[in-house]
């Protein structure tokens, strides 16, 4: 954490990861929420109503993005400034 802000600059810098592509867990995206919710959480009775929603969402996001060379290209961060109105832009 104390590399993703850079407080001289005022900059959130989200740096190019890596995953593995997995299609086997599109399997999840066909579940119900309380299975979703049983064997996904470790947590299941103190997550949110927004639970099953995020993790098909991200499942989702992983399968259209099965590797990171398309959200980071050439390999370069992402950078974040604070906008007037309190929401973060693209810098």
């Amino acid at each position: 954490m104390v590399e993703v802000y850079d407080s001289s600059r005022e900059l959130v810098k989200i740096v190019p990861c890596r995953w593995t592509p997995n299609n086997d867990m599109a399997f999840w995206l066909s579940q119900d929420d309380e299975t979703i919710l049983q064997y996904l959480s470790t947590s299941p009775y103190a997550e949110p109503p927004h639970f099953d929603h995020h993790i098909k969402s991200t499942i989702q996001f992983l399968l259209d993005h099965p590797t990171a060379d398309g959200l980071f290209p050439g390999g370069q961060p992402h950078l974040y400034c604070r906008a007037e109105d309190g929401r973060w832009k693209r810098a």
